[in-house]
């Protein structure tokens, strides 16, 4: 006989188990299907003694009826509100919420199968409320001493708060992916030696690789060669030390396209500062870095710029002053009382050539600032190109001759003798083309010729070839020889004078006139080819009278403006001696006012012929004036003299009604012929 077979003969076999063990003991089995202890076979008291000693929650269902015994480890599956009333009672009663699932089990168990399951859903009712749990279940065939099947013993492993983690893990996750995927930023995360084991929607579609191809190390393949050993030394960095990485590089986009990303990955440690894995991501920053690429542009343009303009005002003071000091130096001279006729009349032709100098210094900033504003007017008359031309030509060539060069002017015989344009830009364009050749041309010469082409729409297209055989220019130089403020250079500032402003003036005048200025041959030292080219009508021969004759006040030859009697407002005592002076040897009477309402007061006492009226005097200025003036009638022409020179200012005394106007410092000539034009007889 077998020591298990003497425990169990004895009448100890139920000592001990624990609760469970002493509420066997205390139970009355005679009136279970099972009766009483005494009765049982030694198959079943062997496995009451197993199972109440073993950790693990086991029960035993005996029988046809399924009398129920189980261990303490058993409670808690049990729960509050079927323990100890589950104890020797049918297992379909205990379990009736999961008796559809549990008989399936048993039955297939009862044909002697042992069965497991992993993590099996039962629905139970403990706590007060029915719960879905989760069990790893093993159920085993009984067998009494006969070796008849009677019974089953199942062990339940309560995984249900494992699987509750799960879920919430699972769903978390979820979450993290959906909103991974959703956001505009590429993620990821890696194992702690940096193989990448999940990658965002984002990141998947922006490089065009699967999640196979861009897990492990498939990412360099997107980072920009030029960035990729930064990139690499940083990442290696930042594994080998446990410290976030944080660059800027650019990624390759699906379509071959890169853009600049700010990457960002941070360790995710343990409580032993162990790094779990790593979390990643990386943000498009191709928008900020195209601002930081234009400011950066900006900020170069603007310290160019700047240097431009210090050089630039460096350069116009010595142009203005230049003149200037020839206008004040020569005046000083005129004042002495020894003078000789021949020398005061050398003083006042240098002191008109240098006014005429410095007139032509502010024209050409005024006129490129109209320009660079788009508001500059162009004038359309008929005009004879070949005496423009010659005029341009005799101009120079006093220079020319100086320093032993030709200057040849070649007029092909397709070219119109009249054509319809502006003669006044045309000749700004010319003198500054041609003069620059002469002016850089120290051997050989320059040549001009004229070419015309009928267009399609009826228009004449022009072009001025101008060559000479100077200093020429590098590359370097042509590119910014049409820049504003800026020379070939910086020496011929020194050398040859000059503001820098009348090839980028004379280009945008071109433009203006529908056509421009290229450079069709450069070399250094061996002479450059300059074309301009314009769009014009084929003039008229002839003028159209744009007055009557019993409008017009008809000048005497001699003194062109007897007869006229003239009032001049102006609060300059300089200006006023001036205008008073040369009106009066040229005929005229003249009356002076020193402010706009004094003006006012003799234009309406007095009988004249014409007012010349200053802009900007004290008490009244020219325009309230003039206002005041046309409110009661006034009948007498007005013309305004103003220092402003701006498009605007034309176009606003135009507005008032002002007849005239003429910019100061302006040439007595225009002065003399405006005055003829618009007199009234009375």
């Amino acid at each position: 006989m077998t020591f298990l077979q003497n425990m169990v003969n004895s009448s100890e076999f139920l000592s001990g188990g624990g609760e469970m063990g002493a509420l066997i003991r205390t139970t009355d089995w005679s009136l279970t299907p099972v009766g009483s202890p005494e009765s049982w076979p030694n198959s079943l008291k062997n496995l009451i003694r197993m199972m109440l000693d073993n950790g693990s929650p086991m029960y035993v269902a005996w029988g046809s009826e399924h009398t129920q015994f189980y261990n303490d480890a058993f409670k808690s599956i049990l729960g509050a509100d079927k323990h100890p009333s589950a104890l020797g009672v049918d297992t379909k009663q205990t379990f009736n919420e999961a008796w559809r699932i549990i008989e399936l089990i048993f039955a297939e168990v009862m044909k002697g199968k042992a069965v497991s399951y992993e993590e099996r859903l039962l629905p139970f009712f403990r706590n007060g409320s029915r719960e879905d749990c989760y069990f790893n279940l093993s159920f085993s065939p009984l067998r009494e001493d006969s070796g008849k099947l009677v019974g089953v013993m199942a062990i339940f492993h309560d995984v249900t708060d494992q699987m509750s983690f799960r879920k919430y893990t699972e769903e978390s996750e979820q979450r993290y992916r959906l909103l991974a995927d959703t956001i505009p930023h590429m993620m990821w995360t890696s194992t702690p030696d940096g193989k990448v084991n999940y990658a965002n929607e984002p990141c998947l579609q922006y490089t065009g690789m699967t999640s196979q191809k861009k897990y492990s190390e498939g990412w360099i393949q997107a980072v920009h060669p030029y960035d990729l050993p930064t990139v690499s030394r940083a990442w290696l960095t930042s594994m080998k030390t446990g410290k976030p990485f944080k660059e800027e590089y650019r990624i390759r986009k699906v379509d071959g396209e890169y853009r600049w990303f700010l990457g960002k990955v941070l360790p995710i440690k343990n409580k032993f500062n162990e790094i779990l894995y790593w979390n990643g991501t990386a943000t498009d920053i191709e928008d900020y870095k195209r601002i930081e690429r234009e400011l950066e542009t900006a900020k170069e343009n603007a310290e160019n710029a700047n240097a431009t303009k210090t050089a630039f005002l460096a350069n116009m003071s010595h142009e203005i002053r230049t003149p200037l000091g020839a206008i004040l130096g020569f005046s000083e001279l005129l004042k002495s009382a020894n003078l000789v006729h021949e020398l005061r009349d050398q003083y006042i032709e240098t002191i008109s050539r240098n006014g005429q100098s410095l007139t032509r210094i502010i024209d050409d900033i005024l006129d490129l600032a109209k320009v660079e504003a788009g508001r500059l007017d162009i004038e359309h008359i008929d005009f004879p190109l070949f005496d423009l031309l010659t005029e341009v030509i005799n101009l120079l060539a006093g220079k020319a001759n100086q320093k032993g060069i030709y200057l040849t002017l070649t007029i092909d015989q397709n070219v119109p003798k009249n054509i319809y344009s502006d003669p006044t830009r045309l000749r700004q364009i010319f003198i500054n083309i041609i003069g620059n050749a002469v002016k850089f041309t120290d051997m050989g010469g320059v040549d001009v010729r004229v070419k015309s082409k009928q267009q399609h729409d009826g228009t004449l297209g022009l072009t001025v070839e101008v060559s000479d055989t100077g200093r020429g220019l590098t590359e370097e130089q042509k590119n910014r020889l049409f820049v504003p403020f800026t020379q070939a250079d910086n020496t011929t500032t020194r050398q040859f004078g000059g503001t820098g402003l009348g090839l980028a003036l004379s280009k945008r005048l071109s433009e203006a006139l529908g056509g421009t200025i290229t450079i069709d041959r450069f070399e250094k030292d061996r002479g450059c080819t300059f074309i301009v080219s314009f769009v014009a009508l084929v003039g008229k021969d002839g003028l159209d009278k744009v007055k009557t004759l019993s409008d017009c006040f008809c000048p005497s030859k001699d003194l062109p403006l007897k007869g006229l009697h003239v009032l001049f407002a102006d609060d300059s005592p300089d200006n006023q001696f001036l205008i008073e002076h040369f009106l009066t040897i040229n005929g005229a009477e003249v009356s002076l006012a020193s402010d706009g309402s004094e003006a006012v007061d003799k234009a309406l006492a007095g009988n004249y012929n014409l007012v010349l009226m200053d802009i900007q005097m004290p008490k009244m200025d020219g325009y309230q004036a003039t206002k005041v003036l046309l409110k009661r009638g006034y009948k007498t022409p007005i013309i305004a003299l103003t220092a402003h020179a701006m498009a605007e200012e034309r176009e606003r005394t135009k507005a008032v009604g002002f007849l005239g106007h003429l910019t100061k410092p302006f040439n007595f000539t225009d002065l003399l012929q405006t005055i003829v034009s618009l007199a009234v007889v009375n």
